[in-house]
């Protein structure tokens, strides 16, 4: 008999796993983004804009509202982590955002209106590796996860 609620299998699944760990990484390093001596320049902190003079770790820089979105953005994915499909969704989905984000980081002038995140080169690169790991790890344990019918072919094939 077929169930739609999770197995303790599922439960412990290496995507459910892979978002949770995502998902918390996110949420400390919004954390982070607030705390003196882990963030350079934490009194120079804007709430939005290139001219936030705060930094993460010296090398990425952060505002208020950046720190925000990471937060939110790892509650989601603590959220999303307790099925398979949602934390599928949030891997890869998260992974084509941080792949937009990348590229829009790339086109614009970091001194910009228009950099109101704010994002810096270290950032970009950050997102762009980001965007192929989450999608990446989104895809490959997403696929184990998978329904099969039987004789062990996947659903959707």
């Amino acid at each position: 008999m077929a169930t739609t609620r999770n197995t303790r299998a599922e439960a412990r699944s290496p995507l459910m796993l892979a978002a949770t760990v995502v998902g918390a990484t996110f949420l400390l390093v919004g954390i982070f983004g607030f705390v003196p001596g882990v963030t350079e320049n934490v009194d120079d902190i804007e709430f939005a804009g290139s001219s936030s003079g705060a930094e993460l770790l010296g090398l990425f820089q952060v505002s208020i509202l950046h720190n925000i979105v990471h937060i939110l953005f790892g509650a989601l994915g603590l959220a999303a982590a307790r099925a398979a499909a949602s934390a599928r969704s949030y891997l890869i989905g998260g992974g084509l955002v941080y792949g937009l984000l990348a590229l829009y980081g790339a086109v614009i002038d970091h001194h910009s209106d228009g950099n109101f995140v704010p994002v810096n080169g270290a950032d970009n690169w950050l997102h762009l590796g980001l965007a192929a790991g989450m999608i990446g790890v989104g895809l490959i344990l997403g696929r184990e996860a998978q329904p099969t019918r039987a004789g062990g072919r996947t659903a959707s094939a």
